[in-house]
């Protein structure tokens, strides 16, 4: 005997029910204005449409129903109330689209301060409508961009900080690493998936940045169609900075005032410790900063190999120094995530000659 679909396998409707109320309410008002008027309307036929639907199928409806509604509506408003309504959905296209959006709307917009024919207002009226939904039912397309990669970023980095986890207890913990060799290693996997956590940061900044205005449907495909390179890639560059950021710091070849590492010791390695507490802790935090300002340590090194360079083509050495304090952090708190730090790391790599 065939089962009979029981309620809770209703299919749960795309609007919230707020949505359909004002859907009804549209349609309520819709009617009550048209039967002021004497005129024929050809929004009639649409409206009857959507009062089947609404009653035979709401979970089908979207917000394209509601902008249909809306239109119809505007269609037989008087000159009057055109004129009165236009502002209140200036304001909501204002609210959805954002300020730049809007800047460029109203400068091409009519001056509706002015007596304007009510043709235009009209159309003008409808243009805000189609936008104002179009966004509504956009919304939900890129929060699941955004969501979709900020998952697959999350799960790309606890991928990436489990090995990095393993190598550090692996470092800390064999009795048969001599030296300092444990100190060392453990403090560069340290730097390193701090890079990496300050990576996903930048990264889902980014995504989550409401002053980005792209269109919906084209963050989608962009961030969906790039995921590897936004959840994969960002994370593996960020663990790589965070080695080198150590390696230059050790090196001198970028230092800082902040981080002193010891001058002397019997065991050679401890020259590429810190001589503080506050050192290991500083050079944590530039390891994050490096992963965070994603273009930091490439600019740096090409900052690198450029007077490298030089210096093999005049004849010279290309040995690198570093003056005593070299405005390594002041440079990186300037640097941006989105490769707008050269300037930031050309002053952080005035410490190579």
């Amino acid at each position: 005997m065939a089962m009979k679909s029981s309620s809770f396998l209703a299919p749960r409707s795309k609007l919230p029910q707020q949505a359909l109320d004002e859907l009804r309410s549209i349609i309520d008002g819709y009617h009550l204005m048209r039967s002021a008027s004497d005129a024929g309307s050809n929004s009639d036929a649409e409206i009857s449409k959507l009062e089947s639907k609404l009653q035979t199928s709401p979970a089908q409806l979207w917000w394209s129903d509601l902008a249909m509604a809306e239109l119809c509506v505007a269609a037989i408003l008087p000159a009057d109330q055109i004129r009165s309504t236009l502002p209140s959905w200036r304001r909501r296209l204002q609210d959805v689209v954002g300020s730049n959006r809007y800047s460029q709307y109203v400068a091409s917009a009519v001056d509706i301060s002015q007596e304007q024919d009510v043709d235009v207002l009209r159309a003008d009226l409808m243009s805000c409508i189609r936008a104002v939904y179009y966004f509504y039912g956009s919304y939900g397309v890129a929060a699941l961009s955004r969501t979709r990669a900020a998952e697959r970023l999350v799960a790309a980095a606890i991928v990436i900080l489990a090995v990095q986890a393993i190598a550090f207890a692996v470092a800390w913990l064999l009795p048969n690493i001599a030296g300092s060799w444990r100190a060392v290693a453990a403090l560069a996997i340290a730097t390193s998936a701090a890079a990496v956590v300050g990576s996903v940061v930048s990264v889902q900044r980014r995504l989550q940045d409401p002053t980005v205005e792209v269109d919906p449907f084209y963050r989608f495909i962009q961030t969906d169609a790039d995921w590897f390179g936004i959840a994969v890639i960002s994370p593996m560059f960020g663990a790589i900075f965070g080695l080198l950021v150590y390696g230059l710091l050790v090196s001198k070849l970028l230092s800082t005032s902040i981080v002193t590492f010891q001058e002397t010791s019997s065991d050679p390695l401890a020259i590429a410790l810190p001589a503080s507490v506050a050192g290991y802790a500083a050079v944590v935090i530039l390891g994050f900063i490096s992963g965070f300002a994603e273009q930091l340590i490439p600019d740096a090194l090409t900052r690198i190999a450029t007077r490298a360079l030089a210096g093999v083509a005049g004849g010279d050495s290309t040995t690198v120094q570093s003056p005593a304090a070299s405005p390594f952090v002041r440079s990186a708190a300037k640097a941006s995530s989105d490769g707008s730090n050269a300037s930031a790391v050309d002053d952080a790599t005035k410490s190579t000659q």
